[in-house]
């Protein structure tokens, strides 16, 4: 794989959290997150054979040999544990957060907001494109209901 093809590669996948609303500053850092858990493993094998700083629980390929929430688990513990290390790894990454997550908590509200921010923005979407936004909307309404001590929920709506 040449550099421009890794360049290439790296920028669909900045695209790729762009598009889910991740903004500028949040993909670059986790990026950089991963492009040096990368580097670490690149450099503990062959020619450089470099002892790899990272714990081999948290090293490059648990990341690869995981997927889905998985994955996405071990990310978020990945970081913790790195953050809490002492020395040069617990300043790389003592403020790391996954910012590949829910920031209502699971609460339901932030799929609530998107859906309304969703429909504020594009006025023309077609009746299909509706019917699944509010489909997923409603996955949230027990969630919205708990938090709000049993509101009516067709208020919220």
């Amino acid at each position: 794989m040449n550099t421009s093809t890794i360049i290439q590669k790296l920028w669909n996948d900045c695209n790729v959290l762009r598009d889910d609303g991740m903004s500028y500053g949040d993909y670059v850092e986790q990026l950089t997150y991963l492009l040096f858990l990368k580097m670490a493993d690149e450099r503990s094998r062959p020619p450089d054979r470099q002892p790899n700083p990272i714990p081999a629980n948290y090293a490059w390929p648990t990341l690869t040999a995981k997927d889905g929430d998985e994955l996405f688990d071990h990310y978020r513990h990945l970081l913790e544990k790195l953050g809490a290390e002492k020395g040069m790894l617990g300043l790389i990454f003592g403020k790391a957060q996954n910012k590949f997550q829910d920031p209502a908590c699971g609460t339901g509200g932030f799929l609530f907001l998107a859906h309304n921010s969703i429909v504020a923005r594009h006025p023309n979407l077609t009746k299909d494109e509706k019917r699944r936004l509010d489909k997923m909307e409603r996955l949230a309404d027990p969630n919205i209901i708990s938090q709000t001590d049993g509101a009516d929920i067709e208020s919220l709506h």
